[in-house]
């Protein structure tokens, strides 16, 4: 607070110091309206900017939302199918008879058709056990889940970022597609048998959560990610219990690619953007990345929390509540979460604040210009107009035939330093300098020769003074000087000294002559902070006066006997 209250001090002083601090000011303003002006288009622009990335935003999210629905909507097809085929089962296909028992003797599958129904085997079934030991069930569900190829096509056809279409009974086996023979599913998988690649299917989420224990109100899901247990890679599932009347029969299901949804998150920008799928409470306590671009997921099953995901691949500070459906800042980025409709998730777009900031000054280059050009003539006119008023003033503070300090700026200046000397408790002194019988000078040699020992004189004595003394002219020819810092006796010899000089110096006019003058002294110093400049002024006034009435040409001290400090006299005139 002290130093606010110093700075408001030196600019009240500056203000009040003349018109140059005004002009300053002024030109100061002038800047800050045209920064305003500029922050305007600037602010307007990129909310512009903003609103288009939202646009591009929900673009990108509803071409995801149609995607997604796509499987949705193969899936919930195949579970209507499956739910009328256990309700109403119709005719066993012609896939039905090609179904035998495998040479191992200890599965059931398509492996072997004849060529006309090689164009219906679209996938596989995968039936631990002989066919000859299944039940009337199996059997009915069998050819329900075989009906169900056409279907398989179909989704396979509409959407190749599927992995797999299926059906997967609570018994323990399967029919997927595309195909794939048992020989190859073992082979990729790893497992010594078919049944005990079902058992270990049958502990994944895409089963196991649409259990009637899990899952009693029916509702079809996503899954968490998961490794294909066939080779793949990462996956997710959408699935519908199937229910025959009120028992749970199994699951139809689709498999999504992890690939997929991260190369739909991909940005052809090349800005530096992060595009996420996240669970939908994206401010829930550990909600789970789905997907991201340039995401590799191998390094094992545990999804990690987006939001650390997004700070160690973006370097942020700890994550803020976000809201969906508005930009918001997270350290030198912008988010904006965008809820799915389809599926649980949110779309979350990151970019750099720097990307936006560049894309506004790309679109504001013209205004950008006009505003430069703008800043330039404030800067030229505020140049000139600094210029012009320190002339002004420096015109209204200067003699103008002698170039010293008017009586004005004396005055003006003299203030000042008896404020800071009375602050510092020194001393000051003030010489008051008059040409003796300059008259004559006129008189003899006329008003120009008058004016050139003016200049003269003054030159002399400016040329004798320190830089911090002050020597100004106050009318006609006399002279005034601000000893700063000088008491009486100091004040005394300057006063004297310049009394010596000034007797023993010729001043050379136009035409050669050389005129000798003398000039009278008279010395007041304030050693009080009771005196006031004006009786300073008096006081050393009076001594002037008793210096030319003791006879020219010698130094009187104010508050001193009236015999003076006789110089040394020069030449006459």
């Amino acid at each position: 607070m002290p130093s606010l209250l110093a700075l408001f001090r030196v600019l009240r002083h500056r203000l009040a110091g003349g018109a140059p601090w005004l002009a300053l000011l002024a030109w100061v303003l002038l800047l800050a309206l045209a920064a305003f002006l500029a922050w305007q288009p600037f602010a307007a622009q990129r909310r512009a900017v903003l609103a288009e990335t939202r646009d591009r935003i929900a673009a990108r999210r509803h071409a995801l939302d149609t995607r997604l629905w796509e499987v949705i909507y193969q899936v919930e097809s195949q579970r209507r199918a499956a739910e009328n085929g256990l309700a109403q089962p119709p005719s066993p296909p012609a896939l039905m008879h090609a179904l035998k028992t495998l040479p191992d003797g200890k599965s059931t599958g398509l492996e072997a058709v004849p060529p006309a129904l090689l164009a219906a085997r679209v996938g596989n079934v995968f039936v631990p056990g002989r066919r000859e030991a299944m039940s009337a069930a199996t059997e009915r569900e069998l050819a329900m889940a075989l009906s169900l190829f056409p279907m398989h096509k179909a989704a396979l056809a509409a959407t190749p970022e599927l992995a797999w279409v299926y059906y997967h009974s609570v018994d323990g086996w399967c029919a997927a597609s595309p195909w794939l023979s048992q020989r190859q599913l073992l082979a990729e998988n790893g497992s010594g048998s078919l049944s005990g690649f079902m058992k270990a299917a049958a502990d994944l989420d895409f089963l196991k959560m649409g259990m009637p224990a899990r899952n009693p109100q029916r509702r079809s899901y996503w899954t968490p990610l998961y490794r294909d247990p066939v080779g793949k890679g990462w996956l997710m599932s959408y699935a519908a219990p199937v229910y025959e009347k009120q028992r749970f029969r199994g699951v139809a299901a689709a498999d999504l690619t992890l690939h997929f949804l991260s190369a739909f998150l991909e940005s052809a920008r090349g800005d530096g953007a992060q595009w996420l799928l996240a669970d939908r409470s994206v401010n829930a306590p550990g909600a789970r990345l789905v997907a991201a671009s340039r995401f590799n997921a191998a390094g094992g099953e545990a999804l990690p929390d987006w939001r650390d995901f997004a700070r160690q691949r973006l370097d942020l500070p700890a994550a803020p509540g976000l809201k969906a459906g508005q930009w918001q800042e997270w350290g030198d980025y912008q988010v904006y979460v965008d809820p799915l409709d389809r599926v649980p998730w949110s779309l979350v777009y990151l970019v750099p604040a720097r990307v936006i900031d560049r894309q506004v000054l790309s679109q504001l280059r013209p205004v950008i210009g006009l505003l430069v050009l703008l800043l330039l003539l404030f800067t030229l006119v505020g140049a000139k107009l600094w210029q012009a008023v320190r002339e002004l003033q420096r015109r209204a503070s200067t003699d103008g035939l002698t170039g010293v300090s008017n009586r004005r700026a004396f005055f003006e200046t003299a203030r000042r330093e008896q404020a800071r000397h009375t602050r510092l408790g020194q001393p000051f002194s003030l010489l008051m300098i008059d040409i003796d019988h300059f008259k004559q000078v006129n008189d003899l040699f006329g008003h120009a020769a008058g004016d050139r020992v003016l200049k003269e004189f003054s030159a002399l004595l400016c040329s004798l003074m320190r830089a911090e003394d002050l020597f100004a002219r106050l009318g006609g020819e006399e002279f005034a000087c601000l000893l700063c810092g000088s008491d009486a006796e100091q004040a005394r010899e300057v006063a004297e000294r310049l009394c010596r000089i000034v007797s023993r110096t010729a001043f050379i006019l136009s035409g050669g002559q050389r005129v000798s003058l003398t000039a009278s002294f008279g010395v007041a110093t304030a050693e009080s902070s009771r005196l006031s400049l004006e009786e300073l002024y008096q006081n050393a006034d009076h001594a002037l006066y008793r210096a030319k009435e003791a006879g020219r040409n010698r130094v009187e001290v104010a508050g001193t006997p009236s015999a003076g400090h006789l110089a040394v006299a020069g030449p006459p005139i």
